[in-house]
Formats: structure tokens, C-alpha cells, sequence
């Protein structure tokens, strides 16, 4: 089967949806889980006894500033530095590019902050010298960042720049980042294991001995290495085991991949033993 350009423009763009969502929600939980739950005004904003608040945050570029992606990751560098020196907290944070209407990326940034502490905006602090930025604070901070998420490239015929990361995010430790692994996860994938199994793609490596004979005889071994790309589970009863896509990318055509279908997801279970699970292709 055959796999277009455009499609994979727009499986990237569901991908990450599901990602910023998804570290979204795991944020919000873990800053409820440090300082307690939201308190809101009457008037629908957060009350000034609320132990925390999340903040929205957008990042615009000037005409005639050249886009980088040092930007996004000095920005971030700096917020997390003036968090440690200032907050005493964890830097929870989440953000997404947009691609504006003249084919400039500008960004959305999510920032959870505890009661007593407030960040200065960056263009005031140095931190982004390259436009302008404003921030307000977010009833709902999943549902905004969700809203920007679902957008990806503009509909004016630009496009995102190489290079250019359509989100990250920052503050949960391994074992708080399953929910956001199982929804970066393929569709076969998911349908086999658990939602806390924390899939991350890696490459299985096994190294094999082999005797070289010249003329007859012996003469010495030779390490053949064998790579192999998959998804391994990190935490849960599956702890260590691969699996393996059912589908392998046969050749690439001016429209897009050609794929074809194994019709079995191969598992390597943590013993070495090998299984083959049936996936049917429209599964």
C-alpha cells in the first residue's frame, strides 16, 4: 500500500494533537497532585487563594527576524534556570508551534505556576529578543493547548521550516510520562499492550559470530551486527520486551513510502523467546 506525502504530513500533525493533549492532562494532574486543586473566582478566573495557576503564553517573531530552533530551546533553558532560582518548584510546561498566515512559526506555551510566584514575560526579560509576547492565564489549559495543536501548517501554502519541532514539554519524571508514550504509540501497537507500558522507539541490536575460512582453513571470527527498529516496553508486566511493526517500508515513490503488510506483529519477549501476534491490515 502506498502511504502520500500529504498523509504523513497529517498523521505527524494527529501525532502530536494526541501528545501535547496527552502531556497536557499529565502536567495538570501532577500540579494538582503538588499544590492541590485549582480555585476559581466567580467571575471564572483563579481565585487569589488558588495554589497554582496555569499560564498561556504566545511567542511571535518580528518581520525580517529569521526563524531558529534555538529559540524555542534557549527560551525554555531560561525559564526552567529562573524556576529553579526563584520558584523552588518543578518547570511544568508544554508548547506548540503555529505557522502564521505570511509562513512565520510562532509558538504556545502552557506554564503551571505554584501560588506566590511570577515569571517575567520573556520579550521584557531578554529571553526573546527575536518579536513580541503577551500571556494570559488559563481556566483550562489542556483544552487551549489542544486548540492550537489541531492546527499544524497554515492554510496558506507555507510550510513549517526543516528543522522545526512541532511541540515538547518538560517536568515529568519517566514514570509520570506513560499516558503521553502510549498515545505517541502506533494504532497496531496500542492494541497490544497496556496503557501504562511507556512504548518508546529503539533499535534492537544482536551481534553474531561468524568463522571466516580462507582456502579451507580457518582463520578467524568476524561480529556480523544486526539492527532492527521497534518499540520497547520501558515499565509494567512486559518490562524489556521489543515488538515489531507488521508493516515494512518497501520503497519510497514521488508521491510518498510504499508499505507492505507482514500480516503478524512480532514480539521479543525479555526471555529472547519470539512470538508472532496475527494484525489483520485494516485493523
Amino acid at each position: 500500500m502506498e502511504i502520500s506525502s500529504g498523509q504523513l504530513k497529517q498523521n505527524r500533525i494527529v501525532k502530536m494533537q494526541r501528545g501535547v493533549i496527552a502531556a497536557g492532562r499529565s502536567l495538570d494532574n501532577k500540579a494538582r497532585a503538588l499544590w492541590g486543586e485549582p480555585e476559581f473566582a466567580r467571575n471564572g478566573g483563579y481565585s487569589r487563594h488558588s495554589p497554582y495557576r496555569a499560564a498561556m503564553i504566545t511567542l511571535t517573531y518580528r518581520d525580517g527576524v529569521e526563524w531558529s530552533p534555538l529559540h524555542i530551546a534557549a527560551l525554555i533553558k531560561n525559564y526552567r534556570e529562573w524556576f529553579k532560582r526563584n520558584a523552588k518548584a518543578p518547570f511544568l510546561y508544554v508548547w506548540t508551534v503555529e505557522l502564521q498566515e505570511r509562513g512565520i512559526p510562532h509558538y504556545h506555551v502552557v506554564v503551571w505556576i505554584p501560588k506566590g510566584v511570577m515569571p517575567p514575560l520573556p520579550d521584557q526579560q531578554g529571553w526573546w529578543p527575536h518579536g513580541m509576547s503577551n500571556a494570559s492565564f488559563a481556566k483550562s489549559p489542556v483544552g487551549y493547548i489542544a486548540k492550537y495543536a489541531s492546527k499544524g501548517d497554515s492554510q496558506s501554502g507555507h510550510h513549517l521550516p526543516p528543522r522545526c519541532r512541532l511541540w515538547g514539554h518538560g517536568g515529568l519524571a519517566i514514570a509520570e510520562r506513560a499516558e503521553i508514550a502510549f498515545a505517541n504509540a502506533p494504532r497496531w501497537l496500542k492494541g497490544v499492550i497496556h496503557h501504562d507500558a511507556h512504548p518508546v522507539k529503539a533499535v534492537y541490536e544482536t551481534v553474531e559470530r561468524v568463522a571466516v575460512f580462507t582456502a579451507g582453513l580457518y582463520t578467524h571470527f568476524h561480529e556480523k551486527v544486526t539492527r532492527k527498529a521497534g518499540w520497547l516496553l520501558k515499565a509494567g508486566e512486559g518490562r524489556g520486551g521489543f515488538y515489531f511493526s507488521p508493516f515494512e517500508i518497501e520503497g519510497f515513490s514521488p508521491s510518498g513510502i510504499t508499505l507492505s503488510h507482514r500480516g503478524v506483529i512480532e514480539y521479543l519477549a525479555p526471555s529472547g523467546d519470539s512470538f508472532l501476534i496475527p494484525y489483520g491490515a485494516n485493523a
